[in-house]
């Protein structure tokens, strides 16, 4: 099965506006005093990219037969560059706090540390479990054209602390703390997305 081929630059493009709209997600749900309304408001990140034909790592990387992996790869870079310059952009904002106010940084850096001081076993796992939500929210809204596919899987992953490589990428520039540790767990992550991702195509070689 050969794979679609993509210009490098507009692939980069695509996935760079991707990361940011990524960074806006992870940007309300800081902001969000509620998790549950915050949540929902976080998929309207990933509505934007499936209306837009944005190309997202967690949204490609179950389809890499057909994708392809350097596209994959292209992807995963133009997300990552995208959450680093947004992320970095917002820390010059009122909102990224102040000495004086909380800001968005002081919840970034809290929730980086939950995920930091986690087990890499968890944290694999844990990003399985948010490829699944995923894979399902792209493929089910492909299926049915209803959003309510997209917003709920969003849903799941965040309010059960499930990993997603990309919005952890954006938290993690949010709370200024790239590390060679934040690299590893990130790595991982990204790993334990792909394999959740690929679950559902045990279900696709009987379809």
């Amino acid at each position: 099965m050969s794979s679609v081929k993509l210009p490098f630059f507009s692939s980069i493009a695509s996935s760079f506006l991707s990361g940011l709209a990524i960074v806006f997600g992870t940007v309300v749900f800081l902001s969000c005093p509620d998790r549950i309304i915050g949540s929902a408001l976080f998929s309207f990140a990933l509505m934007t990219i499936i209306c837009r034909g944005l190309l997202l790592y967690t949204g490609k990387i179950g389809y890499i037969r057909t994708f392809g992996l350097k596209n994959i790869l292209v992807t995963l870079m133009g997300n990552l560059i995208g959450t680093f310059v947004g992320g970095t952009l917002l820390s010059f904002t009122r909102i990224n706090g102040t000495p004086l106010v909380a800001g968005i940084q002081q919840h970034a850096q809290t929730l980086v540390n939950v995920k930091l001081s986690d087990s890499l076993l968890s944290v694999f796992i844990l990003a399985c479990c948010c490829g699944v939500m995923m894979f399902l929210a792209v493929d089910n809204y492909a299926k049915s054209k209803s959003w309510i596919f997209v917003v709920l899987p969003i849903m799941v992953f965040i309010l059960c602390g499930f990993e997603h490589c990309i919005a952890n990428a954006a938290y993690i520039t949010l709370a200024g703390a790239w590390s060679l540790q934040a690299a590893i767990y990130l790595g991982v992550m990204i790993a334990g997305n792909a394999v959740g991702s690929w679950i559902f195509l045990l279900q696709r070689e009987q379809e």
